[in-house]
């Protein structure tokens, strides 16, 4: 009985494992970060994969938000591009895909302003544009 248990137990976690693993390719990555009023905050680092990826800002309430896309290729940060939110209200949302190299390190710098909240994810593959 205890082996029964255990091989069911067993298989349960390798089904659950399989499951979740695939729900990205190898290699995808998403981050993201976010801020309510007037502060900044800064997404983990991802590595380009050599195609587009996906830049994507959220801002709710009475905010407002820019997120700067930065690369690493050798020793310093360079930025790659901006996104904000001048021309969309409450619940409004900017997507952007951007090329990232393989080899490379990305980051999403995100300023946020106002009563509301401000949220970038960002994609190293061509993630959906509504997280």
């Amino acid at each position: 009985m205890k082996k029964k248990i255990m091989s069911v137990t067993l298989a349960s976690l390798l089904s659950l494992t399989f499951a979740v693993s695939s729900a990205l390719a190898a290699g995808d990555q998403v981050v993201s970060t976010g801020v309510t009023g007037n502060n900044f905050s800064s997404t983990a680092i991802i590595d380009g994969q050599g195609k587009n990826g996906r830049l994507t800002l959220k801002v709710s309430g009475d905010a407002y938000g820019i997120t700067s896309l930065s690369e690493k290729c050798s020793k310093s940060w360079v930025s790659k591009g901006l996104l904000n939110t001048n021309s969309v209200t409450n619940g409004g949302v900017v997507t952007a895909n951007f090329y990232l190299k393989s080899g490379c390190q990305y980051k999403a710098d995100l300023y946020g302003t106002g009563d509301g909240q401000a949220t970038v994810w960002l994609y190293n593959y061509n993630g959906p544009i509504v997280p």
